[in-house]
């Protein structure tokens, strides 16, 4: 993958981006987690920013932050009830410093970011590459030139193409 992500999952990312800032918003606002939003406001307060989010994106995006271990929720018994309305969410730690340090648009940055320096690295060692070969052959030429001049000398002092 070079890098680029088309604009639909750019924008999945975003998405994703908005929910952990409004959780992470609500995250100071108080410390019962009762009083945390619900699935129920987060969806009503995230549709008043974005018209076409639903309650299947919210649902999505819920989950993936939960697997990543940015929010926790709340659970009963075994059964997690991560679509339910009432269902309570709370940042963690690992959300808060995921979330100051720029999310998921500020990973998908530095991993295009990092794609970009490895090319330019790769050019720079093939260049180098080129450039070593190149005085290998130099560097052997001249060294055969050496050897050539040198028995030429020993030639001329030996006096081996002349008669006497």
């Amino acid at each position: 993958m070079d890098g680029k992500l088309p604009s639909r999952e750019k924008y999945n990312l975003e998405l994703i981006d908005l929910t952990l800032g409004y959780l992470f918003n609500k995250f100071h606002e108080t410390i019962d987690f009762n009083s945390k939003p619900s699935f129920s406001t987060t969806l009503n307060d995230l549709k008043g920013i974005l018209h076409d989010f639903d309650k299947d994106d919210l649902e999505l995006i819920l989950d993936k932050l939960r697997k990543d271990g940015y929010i926790i929720f709340s659970e009963y018994g075994n059964q997690s009830i991560l679509h339910q309305m009432d269902t309570r969410y709370i940042i963690t730690f690992e959300g808060k410093m995921f979330h100051e340090q720029g999310a998921y648009r500020q990973q998908l940055f530095n991993r295009d970011a990092e794609s970009i320096r490895l090319d330019k690295l790769d050019v720079y060692q093939t260049r180098l590459a080129l450039l070593l070969n190149r005085a290998t052959w130099w560097i052997a030429g001249g060294t055969i030139a050496l050897v050539l001049v040198e028995l030429w000398k020993m030639a001329l002092e030996h006096h081996w193409f002349f008669c006497h």
